[in-house]
């Protein structure tokens, strides 16, 4: 189910974000640090129901804390904390985390944090001398809280579209993580391009995925745009040094080898496969690309900097693919920026395609006084883009 506004409120600098209208393919510009990667972040945790791996994942990423490990350590920190604005759960108002849709308020879904108190009852029959000691968690959701004698445990509790549960993840008595799901309520599909290079095992996964199907026209399609003479794609496995020795002298000889997957193209008039890491950035970051569109069918397909490799000459033709494939897949496509050479391409292809719908939206801390110097977005029409361009007012 396609995104038609957005509302984020509260998750990491997003403390009231907005954005009214929003297209199939979606095009985020702003200055580092911005809160363009929060927007992406705040896409994944919707689509795949704020899974306790996924925000695992999205901790591990920043270096944040997660989970005690296996011995019961801990950071100092508390897990996930990070993700609310101010890096703090509870404020006076009690903020939880809401990302949905700004025109389907129940689309949407909502992380509360909330404390666990521990209570112990024990009962009689005033026969036996053995009594019946049971222990239970109440759940409280006042901020205010007082700490008292009673052990308390923090947890998040996840609601959407009408369903709720919660996750235990820490408390000084070590209790198992309760990794709840969501009945009959599916994650979305979501597929993510960061800025860092995808591992060739998961790209070669990908591809196993895609073979001698229709959609291997598709990524011809696109590898063409970088290479004209392209013809097919395939993965081998080579014998390589493992990447967490390469700086052990110790092991250096040592014989410790594994299994990793490469891709190696074929080139029309070339007689041998060759490395498709030989051929440069643009031709990998397409290949990222077109590999990952398939898993984001009837969902998401989020892209980090679009323009990362991909030289300002073939952008548009990157985007003309893009914006024609995620029309037959069903993908919506949210994408972030600093290039004003890629918001140019973008706003080029949007207007030769408006039957599929865009939108464009700068992200950045607002100046005006009633909004509180919060990040907002400034949204701007396809066809506004090349008359704002042309007069040499940053976007970015």
């Amino acid at each position: 189910m396609e995104l038609t506004g957005l509302t984020i409120k509260n998750f990491r600098m997003l403390e009231d974000f907005t954005v009214k209208r929003l297209g199939r393919l979606n095009l985020i510009a702003g200055r580092n640090n911005s809160g363009k990667s929060s927007v992406l972040e705040a896409i994944r945790i919707f689509a795949g129901n704020a899974n306790h791996s996924l925000l695992t994942d999205i901790a591990v990423e920043h270096d944040e804390p997660t989970l005690p490990n296996e011995e019961g350590a801990v950071d100092e920190s508390i897990p996930f904390e990070a993700f609310f604005t101010g890096r703090r759960y509870f404020k006076e108002n009690n903020s939880a985390i809401q990302i949905g849709d700004l025109n389907n308020p129940s689309y949407s879904l909502t992380i509360t944090p909330v404390y666990l108190v521990k209570t112990e009852k024990t009962t009689s029959d005033g026969k036996r001398a053995i009594e019946d000691r049971r222990i239970s968690w109440e759940l409280i959701e006042n901020p205010k809280l007082s700490i008292t004698k009673d052990p308390i445990c923090r947890a998040i509790r996840v609601s959407k579209d009408n369903t709720a549960t919660f996750d235990l993840f820490y408390n000084e008595e070590k209790i198992k993580v309760v990794n709840a799901t969501f009945e009959g309520l599916k994650p979305l599909p979501c597929s993510y391009i960061p800025t860092t290079p995808i591992s060739m095992d998961a790209l070669a996964k990908d591809w196993e995925d895609i073979t001698l199907t229709e959609y291997e026209k598709n990524l011809e399609k696109a590898m063409k745009i970088i290479e004209e003479d392209f013809e097919a794609i395939s993965f081998i496995t080579s014998k390589l040094k493992r990447e967490d020795d390469k700086y052990d002298i110790s092991k250096l000889f040592s014989g410790i080898f594994s299994d990793r997957k490469r891709p190696i193209v074929r080139m029309a008039g070339v007689k041998t496969p060759l490395p498709l890491r030989s051929m440069g950035d643009g031709m990998l970051r397409v290949l990222q690309l077109a590999l990952k569109v398939p898993s984001a069918t009837n969902g998401f397909l989020l892209i980090d900097e679009f323009d990362n490799g991909l030289h300002h000459t073939i952008q548009e033709e990157v985007w003309d693919w893009l914006f024609k494939v995620s029309s037959q897949l069903n993908i919506q496509v949210f994408a972030t920026t600093h290039s004003q050479d890629c918001i140019k391409s973008f706003s080029k292809v949007a207007l030769k395609n408006k039957e599929i719908g865009s939108n464009f939206f700068r992200v950045g801390r607002s100046a005006r006084t009633s909004d509180g110097g919060k990040v907002t977005a400034d949204e701007f029409e396809a066809e506004e883009l090349p008359g704002i361009i042309a007069n040499g007012i940053e976007l970015r």
